[in-house]
């Protein structure tokens, strides 16, 4: 049974905050935040709500702990936020520097406590959280990196990329440039849960076709877009979780996996990978060779051919792609 946790400091000398009895938040921190606020001296509801644009500072107290009631506001902000300190009027907390955790939790754009988690702000916030360990990688000429990551963020902000859900979706999630019969571009999930890891690698997977759409490649065959799209979800996914990425690698029901081949080439790719002004940049070309099978050195592998010929070989994308189409480095 979930209880609530242990506060590290005491109440101040001689405070008493209006307070009720609370019930354990059933999630902490709320599921889908933009980003995390560290409370500081000086700051109030208002001026957090304020400076981070919500527009309501009661959608944003509610997006922490689900009650307009001020007094259930003051248990759990003692319990999770771990303020001590009194404000003027003896009723309620101030927050300090030495509030500990200190981390209030600011909601996805367009949040509202009435109609709850918009799926638009709820994958912006996602894909915005995933910004952190996006990766750099080149293939031919084609460059994946943070930047267009960035504009495919604007894009959604601004709504000129919108997010549906769709439960009967075939897979997990699309991106869909948009056609006369198809409206686009959009982010198309199955699933409104997706603040797990895998989720996020998903996202990442289709949020790299958004750059592809968005920048116009030139001369880009179906399987480099798939490819890019695989290597970029299994980075991240690596430098964000290597023990699970290590576990998608094992779990695969065969070796021609594209998931699979994705976070192998995703090891090779991280050794290979340079630092050039500030930025940690992985050129696929770099991995294009027979190499010592990290899982056992007694075999070896070209880790480009595998995920290439995986996706290539795929029933869901062999029978509208060109197999025999070549590919020349640049």
């Amino acid at each position: 049974m979930a209880t609530l946790p242990t506060p590290k400091w005491k109440l101040e000398d001689g405070f008493t905050p209006h307070w009720s009895p609370v019930t354990p938040l059933k999630q902490w921190p709320p599921p889908a935040w933009r980003t995390r606020h560290r409370v500081r001296l000086g700051e109030n509801w208002l001026s957090i709500a304020r400076d981070n644009l919500v527009a309501d500072v009661w959608d944003l107290i509610w997006f922490n702990f689900e009650t307009d009631d001020p007094r259930k506001v003051n248990r759990y902000l003692h319990h999770y936020v771990g303020c001590w300190a009194a404000a003027e009027d003896r009723k309620n907390f101030r927050f300090t520097d030495h509030d500990e955790p200190g981390f209030v939790y600011i909601p996805p754009h367009g949040y509202a406590r009435r109609t709850g988690l918009p799926f638009q702000g709820l994958v912006l916030s996602q894909l915005e959280k995933s910004a952190q360990h996006f990766p750099y990688l080149i293939l031919k000429n084609f460059h994946i990196n943070l930047i267009g990551l960035g504009k495919v963020l604007d894009a959604m902000r601004t709504g000129r990329i919108t997010a549906l859900h769709d439960p009967e979706l075939g897979t997990p999630a699309e991106y869909r440039p948009g056609s006369a019969k198809i409206p686009g571009p959009a982010i198309a999930v199955r699933s409104a849960a997706m603040a797990s890891w895998l989720s996020r690698t998903i996202l990442v997977h289709e949020a790299v076709h958004a750059i592809v759409h968005r920048n116009s490649f030139k001369g880009i065959y179906g399987w480099q877009n798939e490819f890019m799209a695989y290597a970029v979800e299994a980075l991240w996914g690596r430098a964000t979780d290597n023990t699970m990425a290590e576990r998608m690698v094992s779990q695969a029901l065969h070796d021609d996996d594209i998931t699979h081949n994705a976070y192998v080439l995703a090891h090779y790719l991280r050794a290979a990978g340079k630092m050039f002004y500030g930025q940690f940049i992985m050129r696929v070309k770099d991995v294009d060779a027979m190499l010592p099978d990290y899982r056992d050195p007694s075999r070896r592998l070209n880790p480009f051919n595998e995920l290439r010929d995986a996706i290539i070989n795929h029933r869901e994308y062999g029978a509208t792609w060109n197999k025999r189409s070549t590919f020349h480095w640049t």
